[in-house]
């Protein structure tokens, strides 16, 4: 397989990272160091299990090394596989396109693939069990012959019963997801069909694919690249949207309650990144990936050792800021270099409070000068 790749130019993303992870040990040690202690034994395999997925699909191998090697980044941060049986977590190839100067006011055209991470409904219910309070996750789709019968408040209550001798229980419905603490406490949502299409159909657009109904059957159509034209696209059933759908409910409907549930922040950095994938917005796993690209500097050790260190948590702040913002650049200020290896925040205080050491300790990040003393 890997001969075949090495003869196609469009694949060197994909050639690019495995020369990359295989050739320089740093890169390997970086990703051990991020794995959870409970994985860093067996990260040899956590490496070759990305790689395959990787190579399994003609789009990923063509999506910039960056992003690739970001995404692998993301899931070794959250202590997910990225291994498509386990469906714990997925890379997915993701179009970019630029604005076209030579063609019309609002056309684009094709520029390059990058990579988006998406956890899959197992590593969510895998990453809410770490939590020691909580006892069990679940989810499950609604059909239209299920008796179903909830109630929410004070006296909150789910009941959902069906006939396991009915073969044919009628369309999709709804799903609803429950968390149950081992305090007994049972917390749940219900979400109809439409929200859920409604994000179903966003996915399937932005990658070109364009569903049709008839007799509640659909057909899948793609455009063509180079003619415009639409075509029935027969291997539609590789997108887990289409392929996988009931799983896909569920777990949207998981990362929809996500909102409502304080479980972990790497639960809550999962349902972050797929949120943004599901809403078109990038993940900028190239800018994450590119940092691991550079050789490493001495000057720098030390920012990557911090960032490694509260990845979930800064993961966490820029994709929920770059959802609220619709990617509108963060204005927030952050410490500088000199900050953070001193430990010190600048002075904002009354500088007549100052000792003349403390206002010389804080001259030059605080901008405070002291003022002569005056003469009797």
């Amino acid at each position: 397989m890997d001969e075949k790749i090495s003869d196609n130019k469009n694949l060197k993303g994909y050639k690019k990272l495995k020369e990359l992870i295989e050739g320089k040990e740093e890169v390997r040690k970086k990703i051990k160091d991020i794995l959870p202690l409970a994985m860093q034994s067996s990260y040899i395999s956590f490496i070759e299990s990305s790689l395959t997925m990787i190579v399994s699909s003609t789009d990923l191998c063509r999506c910039t090394t960056g992003s690739l090697l970001g995404g692998i980044i993301v899931s070794a941060s959250l202590g997910l596989r990225l291994d498509g049986p386990l469906g714990q977590a997925y890379l997915v190839p993701r179009p970019v396109y630029i604005k076209d100067p030579n063609a019309a006011r609002y056309q684009k055209k094709y520029s390059h693939h990058e990579a988006q991470f998406q956890p899959g409904y197992k590593g969510l219910m895998d990453m809410a069990l770490r939590n020691p309070e909580v006892a069990d996750i679940e989810a499950h789709v609604i059909y239209q012959h299920d008796e179903l019968s909830w109630q929410y408040g004070t006296e909150q209550f789910l009941k959902h019963k069906y006939d396991l001798n009915k073969s044919d229980r009628g369309n999709i419905i709804g799903v609803y997801t429950g968390l149950r603490y081992h305090s007994k406490y049972y917390a749940f949502k219900v979400f109809p069909i439409s929200q859920i299409e409604e994000i179903r159909n966003r996915v399937l657009i932005q990658n070109g694919v364009f569903i049709e109904k008839k007799n509640n059957k659909e057909t899948y159509f793609r455009k063509d690249k180079t003619t415009g034209n639409l075509y029935e696209w027969k291997q539609a059933s590789v997108m887990p949207w289409i392929g996988h759908l009931v799983a896909m409910i569920e777990k949207t409907g998981i990362r929809l309650s996500s909102k409502y549930w304080r479980i972990n922040a790497q639960f809550e950095t999962a349902a972050a990144y797929s949120e943004l994938d599901e809403a078109g917005i990038s993940q900028n796993l190239s800018n994450l990936g590119s940092e691991y690209l550079q050789q490493p500097q001495t000057h720098t050790e030390e920012k990557t050792e911090n960032k490694l260190n509260n990845l979930s948590e800064q993961m966490i702040k820029d994709a929920k800021n770059r959802i609220q913002k619709q990617k509108n650049k963060n204005k927030e200020t952050e410490l500088t270099e000199k900050d953070k290896t001193k430990g010190n925040e600048p002075f904002t205080g009354d500088p007549s409070a100052l000792t003349d050491e403390e206002v010389e300790n804080y001259k030059e990040d605080s901008k405070i000068k002291k003022e002569p003393k005056k003469k009797d």
